[in-house]
């Protein structure tokens, strides 16, 4: 399936937490409304991850994100070989590959994520 080119991202302000939804390179705007209170990323999907890397390694701000499709998620939902899901979606690989396992995940109470304060992580199911 192939998406449009028109795509979206979303701010919203409650005058003390700032949440970047699906985060695409914010304007100057958005940057200067968080310096000095607490802001995270939220990503809808684990594909949406768009430019919330440059912003967690630059603000080390954190991100609230479902865990990407595992090889076994990707054969069940798909249809597709061992070969074919080889490791899992690539959504996400760059907190795989920072996660020390250092941190231990807080599931989110009322949603199908999992949150990381600081440097992000990404959990094992």
């Amino acid at each position: 399936m192939r998406w449009g080119r028109l795509v979206s991202s979303y701010a919203i302000d409650d005058g003390g937490l700032l949440l970047l939804f699906d985060p695409i390179a914010p304007p100057s705007e958005i940057v200067e409304l968080a310096a000095g209170r607490e802001t995270a990323i939220v990503l809808t999907c684990p594909w949406h991850e768009r430019a919330a890397r440059g912003l967690v390694e630059r603000f080390n701000w954190p991100l609230f994100t479902p865990p990407p499709d595992s090889q076994e998620d990707l054969m069940r939902k798909y249809g597709v070989t061992a070969e074919e899901a080889a490791g899992g979606s690539p959504d996400l690989a760059w907190l795989q590959a920072a996660d020390t396992g250092a941190a231990v995940p807080e599931p989110c109470p009322t949603l199908s994520c999992f949150s990381f304060g600081g440097r992000a992580r990404i959990s094992e199911r």
